[in-house]
């Protein structure tokens, strides 16, 4: 648990950054991401060597500094990086074997985000499932837990400033029904003034004919009112189809909220 800790620090530390790919990231958060690794032949060292891969759907670079400190921390050793290949060289790594052994490893772009692919050396060959089955089964459970630790401080981040755009978008919500309610406000106002004027008008026409001159006074009033009321009616209806988009945003970022929630709840407790 201290180590799962630890890591989730690290990674969240590292405050992993979309750039110009937020949307596409975002979007692909919203699904579930698979946390599989694989034994594979790729080349390496001008051969095909076997190597445990595993797909993340992140930046490369981001997973390299991830990975990078990862491996630094589990053996307490040196892990250069030259010419796109990270190396941990004559290493000790008790949970997998208790041999010596040295790590590779490359990470490059795929369409999925990031391809990690981790070569063993064990001095006379490199570590495979057929010859090595015990270790290999260790190495890609180790594996899997960075992919799954890195996934977690990620979705952490993430959804951090998801809730803040929540916030934010709730917020533009709550104002611009309160702007409504102003409005509705402002018509009822000047209803009840052009109920007070008719009434004064069915006064006046009783009055004899020097109260004209204050009827058609009232008459103007009533005039300027319903004016009124036609420019606010067209505002409210503005509001009312302005409230409804605005509303449609917060349900709708509610939603991702609640999706990407539910992904790294699911990732943190592995199932």
């Amino acid at each position: 648990m201290k180590q799962i800790a630890l890591f989730i620090m690290l990674v969240a530390f590292a405050q992993v950054s979309f750039g110009q790919d937020e949307a596409k990231m975002l979007e692909a958060l919203q699904v579930k991401p698979s946390i599989e690794v694989k034994q594979t032949s790729t080349k390496f060292q001008k051969e095909n060597r076997p190597a445990f891969t595993a797909y993340i759907n992140a930046n490369p670079d981001e997973v390299g500094k991830a990975w990078e400190q990862y491996v630094h921390d589990k053996c307490q050793c040196d892990f250069k990086k030259k010419k796109g290949v990270y190396s941990a060289v004559a290493i000790k790594l008790p949970e997998i074997t208790v041999e010596t052994i040295s790590l590779f490893s490359t990470i490059e772009e795929d369409e999925k985000g990031a391809r990690l692919d981790v070569f063993v050396d064990l001095g006379v060959a490199f570590m495979n499932t057929k010859n090595n089955p015990e270790e290999s089964a260790k190495m890609e459970a180790m594996i899997s837990h960075f992919v799954r630790g890195f996934y977690v401080g990620w979705y952490d981040e993430v959804l951090k400033d998801q809730r803040k755009l929540a916030e934010k978008t709730t917020k533009e919500y709550e104002k611009v029904l309160k702007e409504g309610e102003k409005l509705t406000k402002e018509i009822s106002k000047n209803s009840e003034t052009i109920q007070k004027s008719e009434a004064d008008i069915t006064k006046a026409e009783k009055e004899i004919v020097d109260l004209q001159a204050k009827m058609d006074e009232l008459r103007g009033t009533i005039e300027q009112s319903k004016s009124q009321i036609i420019s606010l009616e067209k505002q409210v209806e503005d509001n009312t189809k302005l409230a409804a988009s605005e509303k449609a945003k917060v349900e709708a970022q509610s939603q991702v909220v609640e999706r990407l929630k539910a992904n790294a709840d699911a990732i943190r407790t592995g199932k």
